[in-house]
């Protein structure tokens, strides 16, 4: 019995031991900096994702002026950047900031504007000059203006995009600017399915029927695979095909 007792005494004082130098680490995050900052270490799942200059830049940090900042601090201002899905910041050193951060990745680019893409969760980021060109499909949301970074894109419309992009891997744009249009008739979704030899589909759809009406191309697809048309589904059980040849 004391031996047992001995035994959750001995793992008590450790677990004591453990708590106390965690509080005593998370404290000493929180005191003032005593040093300026000379120096920045980065990490994450891209090696260099951005420049050390630019997330200099991004904290108003230069070697010729350092500054007093804290990694508190330093970990708020680069969260309000539209680039950053994760990121968390500590002090490697008393002059040393060490970043481990996430990039938001683009999935789409957003027609309404000019450099600017769109990423899995609807989230708006720059592309130039921080992501290596690539062959993304277009959205076009009909937007009135051009949003803030720190909007997003309706959840349910990012869902729609997103599904859209993993039924028909061709698609090269998503026009949803009639979607949600006043009258019942004019309410429509456009793909733009591209091809091999430059040969384009333009299928209309329904917002609520494009399921069942994606279905019906698919039976039928590789019957129109010879020439650029227009593909008209919103009428139910029926396809109006319009050559795009002139």
């Amino acid at each position: 019995m004391r031996k047992l007792k001995s035994f959750f005494l001995i793992v008590f004082s450790l677990g004591c031991t453990a708590l106390f130098y965690t509080v005593l680490s998370h404290f000493d995050q929180q005191k003032a900096p005593t040093s300026p900052i000379r120096y920045l270490a980065q990490t994450g799942p891209v090696k260099e994702g951005l420049k050390t200059d630019y997330l200099a830049q991004l904290l108003h940090l230069s070697k010729d002026c350092p500054q007093f900042l804290d990694a508190e601090e330093a970990q708020n201002i680069l969260k309000k950047s539209p680039l950053m899905k994760e990121v968390a910041v500590t002090l490697l050193s008393p002059e040393t900031l060490y970043i481990d951060y996430t990039l938001r990745q683009p999935h789409f680019i957003l027609s309404d504007g000019r450099n600017v893409a769109i990423d899995e969760t609807g989230h708006y980021i720059p592309l130039t000059p921080f992501y290596t060109p690539k062959r993304l499909p277009e959205v076009f949301l009909g937007l009135k203006k051009m949003p803030d970074w720190h909007e997003t894109v309706p959840k349910e419309k990012v869902q729609l995009v997103l599904e859209l992009k993993a039924q028909c891997p061709q698609i090269a744009m998503i026009d949803l600017s009639h979607m949600d249009a006043e009258t019942l008739g004019k309410r429509e979704m456009v793909l733009v399915l591209d091809y091999e030899k430059g040969i384009k589909h333009y299928l209309r759809l329904t917002p609520k029927g494009y399921k069942q009406e994606l279905s019906r191309y698919f039976l039928i697809r590789d019957q129109l695979l010879s020439q650029s048309l227009t593909v008209d589904l919103r009428v139910q059980g029926l396809a109006f095909l319009h050559s795009n040849l002139r």
